[in-house]
């Protein structure tokens, strides 16, 4: 629970500065800004990691069937993984390359404490799915995200990596395509049937696990040994081949629910599986250096996918989290007593905001990137009041 309140604080945070640096950040060189750079990190690390952390304490043990972690370790990685990310953070922020070189090295031991407490969780599993190798894959992404962020940020006052963009382009690929991209779709796999109540069996994960791990390799090699432009672009299709395959299967499971009502819940998911793969066509030209394709992607899925997959998760999995919180015998506030009007709410605000982006990249247009920012708000604001409700319920 601690790691979603960081999480949604710090959409809320994030929104508020996009708001304020829109103009900035949508214009032609706007990216390559200190502002542009904290931002994204603050996304990345600040909420969509924080909550991706979260589930995976509460999710990990009944994929792989294990005791579950330390509740002890389990905030004290909290507590060194925030502090350390708001000080890596500010530090990008400020431009203040001492701060986060400092705190660079601290957020990667935040993170490695994390993945001991996995390791422990996979190692002493006694269960295997496509979800479980979807999850491995995620973890050793993060693995080397924390590596190779930690030595970017000691290089900033260092100097010591003679080309840090190449280095920047392998962890960009490692952090949305391996740590998110993986452990979304894996986790999907499990909870989609679930929330949807739905008869249907996937039909491609393993295919698609495959595809996906084949370019995760392919392209941070592509991109650090300096292949030509369409070798690099040709890395990145299997990826998407991998995402199609996932999709064909998130369609599978909605033709098949019992109940043929549609929830916040199913659309979101929908609409973030749709996004995904529009994020990794955009990923294609990317990996190959055609602007503004790096930023329409990378917001694609820090603005995109990854909050429709949060948000339209958050109705039905925060109130669980918040139960197990409290003392023995205590029922939780079922999924279906959150207001449904809320719900709505909270996903509709995030579903325009990666488009409207986009558009305010391709017509550098701070006005449209001020709009993006308020649907973001509007939705870390539905987030919050949902774990409120689920609180005061709980």
């Amino acid at each position: 629970m601690l790691f979603a309140l960081s999480g949604c604080l710090s959409l809320a945070i994030a929104a508020v500065l996009l708001g304020f640096w829109a103009e900035q950040i949508v214009a032609r060189r706007g990216w390559d800004t200190a502002h542009a750079l904290g931002l994204t990190h603050l996304m990345s690390l600040g909420f969509a990691s924080s909550f991706a952390i979260g589930v995976s304490y509460h999710l990990a043990p009944r994929i792989f069937g294990s005791p579950r972690p330390n509740q002890s370790m389990g905030i004290a990685v909290w507590l060194c993984f925030a502090l350390s990310m708001s000080a890596f953070v500010g530090g990008l922020l400020a431009n203040a390359h001492l701060a986060a070189a400092v705190a660079g090295p601290l957020l990667a031991a935040a993170i490695l404490g994390f993945l001991g407490q996995m390791t422990v969780v996979v190692t002493r599993g006694r269960r295997r799915s496509p979800t479980s190798d979807f999850f491995i894959v995620a973890l050793a992404s993060l693995a080397l995200v924390a590596l190779l962020g930690s030595l970017l940020a000691v290089s900033l006052e260092l100097g010591f990596i003679a080309n840090p963009m190449d280095v920047l382009g392998a962890k960009i690929v490692l952090a949305v395509g391996g740590w998110l991209g993986m452990l979304i779709v894996g986790i999907s796999y499990q909870v989609i049937p679930m929330f949807t109540l739905s008869r249907a069996r996937q039909r491609f994960a393993r295919a698609a696990f495959g595809l996906m791990l084949v370019s995760l390799v392919a392209i941070p090699l592509a991109l650090v040994a300096h292949v030509p432009r369409l070798g690099a672009e040709l890395s990145a299709v299997p990826y998407l081949a991998g995402v199609t395959l996932y999709l064909m299967d998130v369609f599978r499971f909605m033709r098949g629910r019992i109940h043929s009502r549609l929830t916040a819940t199913s659309v979101g998911h929908v609409l973030g599986a749709t996004y995904l793969a529009a994020g990794t066509a955009a990923a294609i030209p990317a990996v190959g250096g055609l602007l503004p394709a790096p930023q329409i992607a990378v917001t694609g899925a820090l603005i995109g996918w990854v909050p429709l997959f949060i948000v339209s998760s958050a109705v039905r999995i925060l109130p669980f989290l918040i139960w197990e919180g409290r003392r023995p015998g205590d029922r939780p506030r079922l999924p279906t007593e959150v207001p449904s009007a809320l719900a709505w709410w909270s996903v509709g605000m995030t579903a325009p905001a990666w488009p409207l982006l986009a558009l305010a990249f391709g017509l550098d247009s701070g006005a449209i990137g001020f709009v993006a920012a308020i649907c973001l708000f509007s939705a870390a604001a539905g987030l919050a009041s949902i774990g409120a409700i689920a609180l005061r319920a709980g």
